[in-house]
């Protein structure tokens, strides 16, 4: 080979310049033709690395170009090394589909102190698909990086995502715990307590508790007598039995899970249809104001808790790994 290099092991666009004057080699083999002064730019490290004497490559032939660069290996493998570089190129941007491709920039983004690679993850986070199902992940590390916005916008999907109400255990350990401290996860678990409390007292601050139960005059109704009096309403109210234990059990489900989604895949909402149809005063106004309720409701549940704020230290938590 003209220049002693294994084509398979050869990167393509933007890693093949024929003028570059470096190239990285990475732990499988795979050569990153490049240009010292991007390495430089990007990276202390690389900076300080490429001011060294370059060892010969071990691999050259007597034939190799004298314009061969130098060789640098480096123990990134290929994957992670073209996702880490990219970004150092204009045009390029990052390009993580896995959570272990977040893990490994991320580690080899810090090794080098490529700021702005890191720069480009903490963009990236915000739109990323990973966040709807990863949120934990995601607020673990930006607590560790000190990003205060992100750990704000992926503690509040995270209260949707996971379930806090298990024991702590392998359900809920994942690696990131390693790099935040133990304060992030706690500010958490009290931030989704202080939601939970917020969502279950969406109810005090709603006026519809008499729209039409506390109407009902069918005496083969079950009511409950007063069930409804402050803070719900401004004097007690006798309504049925049915919407009272709907309402008690939509409270303790949104403590337990304070999002909407909860209202509306709740099986007491199904309950109250059957219960409350058995009635036929209450039968004649259910189908159409109940789900208009749940609606009320769930805004309600979104005004409260985005009234709670995630607490996050002045200091930045990062910490060396």
């Amino acid at each position: 080979m003209p220049d002693g290099h294994q084509p398979d092991k050869d990167v393509g666009p933007p890693f093949d310049a024929v003028d570059a004057d470096i190239t990285l080699r990475s732990s499988d083999g795979a050569n990153f033709r490049t240009y010292k002064f991007i390495l430089s730019f990007v990276s202390p490290v690389f900076r300080t690395m490429l001011s060294l004497p370059q060892p010969p490559d071990e691999t050259a032939t007597a034939s190799s170009s004298p314009s061969t660069p130098p060789v640098v290996p480096v123990e990134e493998n290929r994957h992670t090394l073209e996702k880490l570089l990219l970004p150092c190129y204009p045009g390029f941007g990052i390009s993580l589909d896995t959570l272990d491709d977040l893990r490994a920039i991320m580690r080899a983004a810090e090794k080098y102190d490529m700021q702005s690679v890191l720069g480009s993850i903490r963009k990236w986070m915000v739109t990323s698909p990973l966040l709807q199902t990863n949120p934990l992940h995601f607020y673990l590390i930006s607590c560790a990086q000190g990003w205060e916005a992100e750990a704000r916008l992926s503690a509040a999907k995270a209260i949707e995502v996971v379930d806090f109400n298990r024991p702590v255990g392998a359900h809920h350990y994942i690696p990131e715990m390693e790099y935040a401290s133990a304060g992030a996860y706690h500010r958490l678990i009290e931030y989704r307590a202080r939601c939970g409390e917020a969502a279950r007292n969406s109810f005090w601050h709603l006026d519809f508790y008499d729209r039409f139960w506390s109407k009902c005059n069918n005496p083969d109704c079950s009511k409950v007598e007063g069930g409804f009096s402050e803070p719900y309403s401004n004097e007690p109210l006798d309504i049925p039995k049915w919407f009272q234990t709907y309402c008690d059990n939509v409270r303790e489900e949104l403590f337990l899970r304070p999002y909407t989604s909860t209202l509306m895949n709740s099986n007491s909402f199904t309950a109250a249809l059957i219960e409350g149809s058995s009635c036929y005063v209450c039968r004649s106004n259910l189908v159409k104001e109940l789900p208009s309720i749940r609606d009320t409701l769930a805004e309600g549940v979104i005004h409260q808790v985005s009234r709670e704020v995630l607490g996050f230290p002045s200091r930045t938590l990062k910490k060396s790994r």
